[in-house]
This record gives structure tokens, sequence and C-alpha cells, in this order.
């Protein structure tokens, strides 16, 4: 969606991986060779991401801007894409990726695509998190059909303890009264 509204070669969401430093390429268009979904990014050195994760706020990156220059990665530089907008991906104040954009100039990246990109990810973020409470529902009810299994089999359980015993005190009882019956 990011890349058709801007116009855009290439974007791609990044999350953050359960130990909390590695990054997973999540989803992605217009990627270059050699990246694919599901790569990870172990401890990332200095990428939009990463710098993203660091900073928490959205960072710019272009190739004419020394100070920036290296956050664009050479694969996508050889392909003439310049520039990129990399804005954090929140879920409850807290920093869980990073939706990265780039474009072959820097115009194509302005403030009014900063406010639509921090709008997909808050959109992305509220999706997350109903995917997120939707697994939890899940899991909650399959612990519980599991509760209810385990309890009904305890209750079957006892019922045969209860014969059981039962048939072991009519053994006893027919046993003393033999006794009784010898001695007489």
């Amino acid at each position: 969606i990011a890349a058709d509204a801007l116009r855009a070669d290439a974007a791609m969401v990044y999350l953050l991986e359960g130990n909390w430093v590695d990054l997973r390429l999540a989803a992605g268009v217009g990627l270059a060779p050699g990246e694919h979904v599901g790569t990870r990014l172990s401890q990332p050195a200095d990428t939009l991401p990463s710098r993203v994760l660091q900073q928490g706020r959205p960072v710019r990156a272009d190739a004419q801007q020394p100070e920036t220059q290296p956050l664009i990665p050479a694969a996508y530089r050889s392909l003439g894409l310049d520039a990129a907008l990399a804005v954090p991906l929140s879920d409850r104040g807290r920093t869980i990726g990073a939706l990265v954009v780039h474009a072959r100039t820097a115009q194509h990246l302005g403030d009014d695509a900063l406010r639509f990109l921090e709008s997909v990810c808050n959109l992305l973020a509220t999706c997350l998190q109903r995917a997120q409470s939707e697994n939890a529902l899940e899991h909650a009810q399959r612990l519980e059909s599991v509760g209810q299994l385990t309890g009904g089999i305890a209750h079957d359980f006892n019922n045969l303890l209860t014969v059981i015993q039962g048939s072991l005190q009519v053994l006893e009882e027919l046993k003393q009264r033999e006794s009784w019956l010898v001695v007489l």
C-alpha cells in the first residue's frame, strides 16, 4: 500500500524478534536481489530500521547527503533508489519495528509521505494487536477445553474409584461373615 500510494519503488516492514535485538523482514515489495521475506538481521549495524528503533522517531536518508548515505543499502543505491524514509512501528508506546520506503528521489518522501506512513504504521500496529489478541483468545479457549476434558476424566476416575472402594468393602464384610461362620 505504501509503495503504491507514494509511487515508491520499494517498501518493507521490519519487526523485532522475541529477543528484542534482531529484526526480521516481515513483508516487502520491490526488494533488492538477495533479500526475501523472513530474512533475519542479527544485531543489525547502522541501518534505517535499527536507527528508527534506537531513536524511536522517523529517519530520512538521502544518497546526496554524506551523513545519511550509509543508511541506504548499496543494493538499493545500485538500483537507483537514492532516498529512503523509515517510520517506527509502535505497539502500546514501544517501538516494535519499522516501515521503510525507498524511492529514486527524496522529493517523493516529503512531509506528506511521512504523515501517510505514520498513519499506515498506526493501522498496521492495530492489525498486529488484533492478531495477537485473537491468538491469545484461541490459546485461552484451548486451555479451557483441556481443563474441561481433564476435569471430566478426573470425575470419571473418581467414580471408578468409588465403585472399587465399595466392592472392597463388600468383600471385606463377606470375609468377616465367613470367619464368624467358621468360628460357630
